[in-house]
């Protein structure tokens, strides 16, 4: 039937059957309600969960993309129709790069309240008007003024604190959207206070099934050609093929304890979303570490890092060969010590072994990033938006019952009760608070201490801060890969001068990497490293050439990188000493 109509269409047949097809489609969808989230949904193909955080969060991402590949109601007659997507569902063939990918991204245009209808303008309707019905838990919207093209239509997200529905529209008139199963009075008091938020994409829903389709290759399978295209129009990288991908031939010897590793893996959709981000091709970061006097013969060279699950040591040698297997950019620098310091290498071991086992830093990966309310996010999403998406994606894991919901509870839920508690603290918060366990208990908390999400979020993440692990690890800090390595350099000697207050756990890698702490003689760099002497730090190995703009060029502060905003294109910190 849904070939059918794409021939309709694809040999110009009356309009009055294109419309047919769709009217035909969205109203079967709506009978068999495919925008209900269902337990039997895996978007994992049987794949294992991974190990490696970093991948672990790529593939939560790309299988919440995945559902909402499933259960868009037009998601069936897109893939006939679109230009840009050349494959059926699924598939991992090339996407044209014309498409946007912050398209897939939807905006939040409002809020509907039992007295207050909302209105707005999309790509093919110029008036949509939505009003609340909240005894029969559903929404009337009416379209107006469209522009009667069967390729035309328009997908927006109907958002509550506890759930959500996929709506489209496809022709003038009026439709009505209700929620199953019906609010409880819980819901419905929520619904009261904050409305249903409407999320409306930018474009028709063909480009946005295009769009999401970018997205979800991004994060999981995408070709080389998909990876430089995204890079170069999205990030502004322009990197180029370096072939062969051979491993320099450096010694262990050449590397001293303390220097750091700076790695970017291109085809890792997790390394996608910080370049994306930070305007950076810098994503992880390591030290090298001898345990014992370093280059000598008794001595074992480690690359200490926040690995698969945990701070975690590996030989040089080792960690070396996993990265080039990995298809990872690897670049190599070396801190500069003061005058007359030595590197403190058994205080690091020390603090480092104190450590080992301690599970990932989950906590303070998005709150080291998010430094204010809209300067740090990538294109597409807002600071209004952005934790909606994320509750949305948290109740699509949650109700599929999927290995990744700990990823939004631990990353989302942990540093909101952290802030309730160490900012506000007691006396401040609701009688009888305790910690938050959904979205809805931290929007209704925000909103009692009148503040916001996105402004809790921009708080400074703080050092002497501690989350509970569980039994193992009742109160310990919550360390990702910059802020381990930036801790473990503090204890080394490195920062005894760095003005204060400092909180290293506010670092990101590209922070790490535009730090002034580098050696700008290249002397230290051993003869194979010549080609690199104008960079200041060495690229070991690598699919691609790379650059890091900025790289050794931000003098330490107090408070630093603490409420630093940088918006694509350009990515130009602001403001200055932020």
């Amino acid at each position: 039937f849904f070939r059918l109509c794409g021939a309709f269409l694809a040999i110009k047949m009356r309009l009055l059957w294109a419309l047919l097809c769709f009217v035909a489609f969205d109203s079967i969808s709506a009978a068999i309600h495919p925008w209900r989230i269902s337990n039997e949904y895996s978007g994992l193909g049987g794949k294992e969960p991974s190990n490696d955080p970093a991948q672990l969060i790529a593939d939560a991402v790309a299988q919440v993309l995945d559902w909402f590949l499933n259960h868009t109601t037009i998601q069936n007659m897109a893939n006939h129709f679109s230009v840009a997507a050349t494959g059926p569902r699924g598939s991992r063939k090339h996407v044209k790069q014309s498409v946007n990918p912050a398209d897939g991204i939807p905006v939040l245009v409002g809020s509907i309240l039992p007295d207050s209808p909302l209105q707005w303008e999309g790509a093919c309707f110029t008036k949509k008007t939505a009003r609340l019905n909240l005894d029969q838990s559903s929404v009337t919207v009416f379209t107006r003024d469209g522009r009667w093209s069967p390729a035309c239509g328009e997908i927006f997200l109907l958002v509550t604190s506890h759930t959500f529905k996929i709506a489209s529209a496809i022709y003038d008139g009026e439709m009505e959207f209700q929620f199953h199963p019906p609010f409880t009075e819980e819901q419905k008091a929520d619904v009261q206070r904050n409305g249903v938020r409407v999320l409306n994409f930018r474009k028709s829903f063909m480009e946005t099934i295009d769009a999401f389709k970018v997205l979800d290759k991004i994060f999981w399978g995408a070709s080389e050609k998909d990876l430089l295209e995204f890079y170069s129009t999205n990030v502004g990288l322009d990197l180029k093929p370096r072939s062969p991908n051979t491993f320099l031939d450096v010694k262990s010897e050449d590397f001293r304890s303390g220097d750091v590793i700076l790695t970017f893996t291109p085809d890792s959709g997790m390394s996608a979303l910080i370049a994306w981000a930070t305007g950076v091709p810098a994503t992880h970061v390591a030290l090298t570490l001898w345990d014992g006097p370093d280059g000598a013969d008794t001595s074992t060279l480690y690359v200490v890092e926040v690995g698969l699950e945990t701070p975690q040591r590996k030989r040089f040698t080792d960690a070396m060969q996993d990265l080039h297997n990995g298809g990872s950019v690897v670049m190599w620098a070396r801190p500069a010590l003061p005058a007359g310091r030595q590197f403190n290498s058994s205080a690091v071991w020390a603090l480092f072994n104190s450590l080992e086992g301690l599970p990932y830093g989950f906590q303070t990966l998005a709150s080291s990033s998010l430094d204010t309310t809209e300067g740090n996010l990538p294109p597409g999403l807002t600071a209004d938006s952005f934790p909606l998406i994320l509750a949305m994606a948290g109740m699509v894991l949650k109700a599929t019952s999927s290995p990744y919901f700990f990823v939004i509870q631990r990353a989302f839920l942990d540093p909101m009760n952290q802030r309730f508690r160490s900012v506000y603290g007691e006396s401040k918060l609701p009688p009888g608070w305790t910690d938050c366990t959904s979205f809805a208990c931290v929007q209704d908390t925000a909103s009692f201490l009148h503040t916001t999400i996105p402004a809790l979020w921009a708080l400074p993440e703080q050092d002497s801060w501690r989350y509970n692990f569980g039994p193992q690890r009742s109160s310990a800090p919550a360390f990702v890969c910059s802020s381990l390595g930036m801790t473990l350099l503090e204890a080394s000697g490195l920062f005894q001068d760095f003005p204060r207050p400092v909180n290293f756990l506010e670092f990101t890698p590209k922070d790490v990497a535009q730090l002034q702490m580098y050696q700008q003689d290249p002397s230290w760099q051993p003869p194979v490293c010549s080609g690199f002497r104008d960079r200041q730090w060495c690229q070991l190995m690598g699919p691609l050439h790379v650059s890091i703009p900025g790289f050794n060029s931000i003098p330490p502060y107090a408070h630093m990188n603490e409420r630093c905003a940088a918006v694509p294109p350009k990515y130009i910190r602001t403001p200055e000493k932020c």
